[in-house]
């Protein structure tokens, strides 16, 4: 497969170098800024301001990191999620409610062995938390706060959700566990839900009570609050995941199933009925991943596209427009998404550039030639030159915009040693540069 290499570029055309297989957060619908100026542009987002309309929402890349591994949005508030990054640091962001500033990740502490972040809905007390991969759970009140351990155990296999009473918690031996704090965050109580041992997987509801659940032998269980008690849903034993609202599960084959209220074509099944057996949205059986929060789903195949349905209210479907979709929609033509995770009128997303399936290409770059890479001037306005530290011939350089679209761009090249990109013809905005070969 083709080698291709991708550097970051800012507003304004200021660079930041990254290799391929570097993976980018990005972000759709009111999780880019929820305030509008009299022209209707964001006003507090991550580019602060964004210099795109509302009316052609597409989605954009989350601040110049690279180095994002894993993250998980709140259950029902957006702009509330908890990222890990490569090197196992944790990170958490909030929406800011002061339009003239952005809500940029914080990160917390300075350990680097973090498996996974939780964080609060609304303004629960003690809302941050994080599980380490030595299996040890702990309490963070803020950044600069010393976390506290959840009693010593040292056996949690995930953090499940969090409400303002309290968090919910699996082990690695198939027991659910609701933990309780008090006021000032501080752990007090842990105990089991029920006595069975054999869970893959539970999802929360927005209001934090639990809504379904996934056992290791494919069975799918709902939970019933007036006896505190999971029912089984029928007799299949063959689904490996569902949603945090429980309107969309997926089974063995690939194929995805929605249930449930459907106001919004959120099951995309093609109407808004609501719908009291599970039905098979339509005949793919190449799905890998789905999230979908209140009346919005997000999905990725196997192929690495991304697909959304549903409510496009706040223009989270990323298509450009706020109507809703009402069966499952593909998201530009990249082959290079990762992970979605839905939030409330919005969705983050990790996606790299080094997906070698449909839609990559082949070729050999000698990488050790990006070692000390020199980019001037930076910023660069009418042009910018990359300076590599070795004779580099025979590529191909592609500037991206944030929608995915190529923007032309005049490459010349003074030496064998050096690049230099015309830029005096290019709008100001994020793009990806992308030498290849």
């Amino acid at each position: 497969m083709k080698r291709m290499i991708h550097l970051l570029a800012i507003y304004c055309l200021c660079f930041q170098s990254a290799v391929a297989q570097d993976n980018f957060l990005w972000a759709t619908g009111s999780s880019v800024g929820s305030y509008y100026n009299a022209a209707g542009y964001y006003t507090n987002n991550y580019m602060n301001p964004w210099p795109y309309s509302r009316t052609t929402m597409i989605p954009i890349v989350v601040g110049n990191e690279v180095t994002w591994k894993h993250f998980e949005s709140s259950t029902a508030s957006q702009i509330r999620s908890a990222g890990i990054k490569t090197d196992g640091t944790i990170w958490f962001w909030t929406k800011n409610s002061d339009p003239t500033k952005s809500a940029e990740p914080i990160q917390f502490g300075t350990e680097t062995n973090w498996k996974q972040g939780a964080i609060a809905n609304s303004s629960a007390f003690g809302g941050f938390h994080g599980l380490k991969n030595d299996g040890t759970l702990w309490s963070m009140q803020n950044e600069t706060a010393t976390p506290i351990q959840w009693e010593t155990d040292n056996d949690w296999d995930s953090i499940v959700a969090w409400n303002s009473e309290f968090l919910i918690a699996t082990k690695t031996d198939g027991t659910i566990w609701q933990l309780e704090a008090n006021t000032q965050g501080v752990p007090v109580s842990v105990t089991q839900i029920g006595t069975d041992n054999d869970w893959k997987t539970i999802k929360v509801n927005s209001n934090g009570s639990l809504s379904f659940g996934l056992k290791n032998n494919g069975t799918l269980w709902k939970y019933n609050n007036s006896t505190s008690q999971f029912v089984q849903e029928g007799t299949d034993t063959d689904w490996i995941s569902i949603t945090d609202n429980g309107s969309i599960a997926m089974k063995q084959n690939g194929t995805i199933w929605g249930k449930g209220i459907n106001n919004d074509g959120q099951l995309g099944l093609g109407n808004t009925n609501t719908i009291y057996e599970w039905t098979q949205i339509g005949t793919d059986t190449d799905w890998k991943q789905v999230s979908s929060r209140q009346s919005t789903t997000y999905a990725i195949k196997t192929d690495s596209t991304l697909w959304a349905w549903g409510d496009n209210s706040a223009y989270q479907l990323a298509n450009g427009n706020n109507i809703d979709m009402l069966v499952p929609t593909q998201i530009g033509e990249d082959h290079s998404w990762l992970y979605v995770s839905a939030t409330t009128l919005s969705a983050f997303a990790l996606r790299t550039y080094g997906y070698n399936g449909p839609g990559g290409s082949t070729a050999a770059i000698n990488e050790t030639a990006f070692d000390g890479l020199i980019l001037a001037p930076n910023p660069g306005t009418n042009e910018v030159t990359l300076t590599f530290n070795q004779a580099i011939s025979g590529v191909q350089v592609d500037l991206i915009a944030v929608d995915g679209k190529i923007v032309p761009a005049a490459v010349n090249s003074s030496n064998s040693n050096t690049l230099t990109i015309e830029t005096s013809n290019i709008l100001p905005g994020m793009y990806l540069i992308r030498i290849s070969q």
